[in-house]
């Protein structure tokens, strides 16, 4: 029974998430059947419907559903000041529904009262505490929720096609046709309609963020879920890119998005596409999926959103990619030679040499020191003036819509 409701309130989830019939408005579209009302249910039900995970429309939405079910609903009877005893309390229903509710996916508490107050509501004039009830548990949660340096979210909307290379061994199984997307405000919906009937994988869609991110200059946030799954779900990727605009490629005997090595890249170490591993042993059909980069850490973690659950994942560290990407900036507009030449590399070896037995110091053993070409040589750290600018991506199979 309860597999039975958790799929129930899934597909009461999913006519607004995937079709736009919202959740406030199913009491209208079943006038013709008030016993079959969601403003009629127990409180149980409603709590049980708020703390499925599976397909949630945007926050705001079930947050007005429980508004609704407050003022017109199963839970008014709570909130009127009658004495007759009451099946539910003011205290039961606040609890249910702060447990219910994402809170970091909605606006402070002060905001969710101002639009209380703003809605033309008729019922909304009966009882002050009816807003509070359906907002009250955000200081609560916020609490026990830790402080956190401000994120940056990368909404949906940014998220652009990237061409296939003239060079990629699948063009010809390029389809772009297949990807449809539409936004809804800040996000995006994709799926890849493609039949790949001759090669699988040859129909991929890359999908890059025209947002870019910075080393050391905070936190960045990518929210994803897959609303259906194929049978290449398998070659869905996550991940970072630098240079959206020099296309995407694939190979046969490759795992993943590619694109061939420019001067400074090595293969395995600073190629331009850093794909989170990771991924499919996080992600769950339906669950929303946060991918947090953290630029000051140079790590990324992922988690899926669940109410009433902590958020916790395991940490990715792409430190050694983020170096490599450093280097290999830095090399690109070096002289080649500086990339090929052995007698170069062996007379940067002696000089460090030097240096280290102390017969090479001061002025001279400074310049050696910050020269780029011998930091490469050496595999010191370098730090490129200008910054790099990474992307998201998304490499979305055939028959798959996230």
């Amino acid at each position: 029974l309860d597999a039975f409701r958790q799929e129930a309130a899934a597909w009461l989830f999913k006519l607004e998430a995937l079709y736009g019939l919202e959740l406030i408005n199913q009491p209208e579209r079943l006038a013709q059947q008030p016993r079959l009302s969601m403003l009629s249910w127990e409180l149980a039900e409603v709590e049980a419907l708020l703390q499925c995970p599976y397909f949630r429309p945007p926050e705001m939405s079930v947050w007005r559903f429980a508004r609704r079910w407050c003022l017109e609903g199963g839970g008014a009877c709570a909130f009127r000041d009658e004495p007759e005893a009451v099946p539910v309390t003011k205290e039961s229903i606040d609890m249910a529904i702060s447990k219910g509710l994402i809170w970091e996916l909605l606006p402070p508490k002060e905001e969710l009262v101002a639009r209380s107050g703003g809605e033309s509501d008729a019922q909304s004039q009966r009882s002050d505490g009816v807003a509070d009830a359906a907002s009250g548990g955000a200081e609560e949660v916020a609490v026990e929720l830790p402080e956190k340096e401000t994120t940056t979210s990368i909404s949906g909307s940014s998220f652009l096609r990237l061409q296939r290379r003239n060079d990629c061994a699948l063009k010809a199984f390029d389809d772009t046709a297949a990807l449809h997307c539409r936004c809804r405000e800040s996000a995006m919906v994709c799926w890849n309609s493609a039949l790949e009937e001759q090669v699988v994988g040859g129909s991929r869609q890359v999908l890059a963020s025209s947002c870019p991110m910075r080393r050391g200059e905070g936190t960045y946030r990518m929210d994803l879920r897959v609303n259906s799954s194929a049978d290449a779900a398998f070659l869905l990727e996550v991940g970072l890119m630098v240079s959206p605009d020099d296309g995407v490629a694939f190979k046969v005997d490759a795992p993943g998005a590619c694109r061939p090595l420019r001067r400074g890249e090595l293969p395995g170490k600073s190629e331009p596409f850093f794909r989170i591993v990771s991924l499919m042993d996080v992600l769950v059909e339906g669950v929303r999926l946060v991918v947090e980069l953290d630029l000051k850490e140079d790590q990324v973690m992922l988690s899926n959103l669940e109410p009433g659950q902590t958020r916790a994942g395991e940490a990715v560290s792409i430190a050694s990619w983020l170096a490599e990407r450093n280097r290999a900036q830095i090399m690109s507009a070096r002289n080649p030679g500086e990339l090929e030449c052995h007698l170069f590399k062996e007379h940067a070896e002696h000089l460090q040499e030097l240096v280290n037995e102390g017969k090479l110091d001061g002025e001279l053993a400074d310049c050696f020191l910050a020269d780029p070409g011998a930091k490469w040589v050496l595999a010191a750290e370098i730090t490129p003036e200008v910054p790099e600018a990474y992307h998201f991506y998304i490499s979305l199979p055939a028959g798959m819509e996230v």
